[in-house]
């Protein structure tokens, strides 16, 4: 989450929705100090993640940052639920359990969607901070049944959001690329090195450089994974699973593809 009172506007993150590629350009832009970043621990809350708070845990821990959200222009993207529960896994297994899914057998990649499913059936509302990319993306854009985020973007149209902040501070228009992308290491001996490098950099050296210096890197060191390799073995079942929890997800990415389609149409 990101808030800019200068220009009364405010970028909610939805995890796992290409999000940190727009936090990127915001911070860039603006010059702005990020506030909401890295884990904490908040009264009545416990363990979180500041980039990544739902409303209801703002407007608990951050009554001031709430009522800007409810009075600023407010953006957020979102992405259809089943892509983002691939795209979370993977997640969860590289940063907690040190895995990559792309290597991992479809008997294996079963065994953890299971895992995640009896935590969702567990948990109807928040989520332990090792499945917070599986929170429904419906907590970060409405409270209590009504839209509080007021413009939506689909995924595919981050481009195009990034054009609206762009305009907002007088700039030029950025191609945003991708940051935090899923990757794999062209040679897996490179991972731990790479890793601890980046850690490293991004402690020590200013920002703007190692954002350079991470962009220049990323291209030699990595590539997408296979069209093959990022496919789950999604069973009828588990999607019906998926389909039923994360229900006003598929609604609000409705929502933001219609918005796209009436605006395309109105500029036809």
């Amino acid at each position: 989450m990101i808030i800019l009172d200068d220009k009364e506007m405010a970028f909610i993150h939805v995890p796992k929705c290409a999000g940190s590629t727009v936090r990127h350009q915001l911070l860039e832009f603006s010059n702005q100090e990020d506030t909401f970043k890295g884990p904490a621990i908040l009264p009545d809350l416990g363990k979180v993640h500041l980039p990544h708070l739902t409303l209801d845990q703002v407007r608990s821990a951050f009554p001031e940052a709430f009522r800007k959200i409810g009075s600023y222009e407010t953006f957020a993207i979102t992405r259809d639920p089943i892509s983002r529960f691939a795209s979370a896994l993977g997640q969860r297994l590289k940063q907690h359990k040190g895995v990559n899914i792309h290597t991992m057998d479809e008997h294996s990649k079963r065994r953890e969607m299971e895992v995640v499913f009896d935590v969702l059936a567990a948990n109807d509302g928040a989520l332990p901070s090792e499945f917070i990319h599986f929170t429904r993306q419906s907590a970060f854009i409405e409270l209590e049944g009504k839209q509080i985020v007021k413009h939506l973007f689909p995924m595919a149209k981050v481009s195009e959001l990034v054009s609206v902040f762009a305009e907002k501070f007088g700039r030029a228009h950025v191609n945003p690329g991708r940051h935090n992308q899923s990757l794999e290491f062209r040679h897996d001996g490179l991972r731990d090195a790479a890793m601890k490098l980046n850690r490293s950099l991004k402690r020590l050296v200013p920002r703007s450089v190692y954002v350079q210096l991470k962009t220049a890197a990323t291209p030699l060191l990595t590539k997408k994974p296979s069209a093959g390799s990022k496919r789950l073995p999604f069973t009828n079942a588990e999607i019906r699973l998926i389909e039923q929890y994360y229900a006003a997800d598929f609604k609000y990415q409705q929502i933001s593809k219609n918005r796209i389609k009436r605006r395309d149409e109105e500029n036809a």
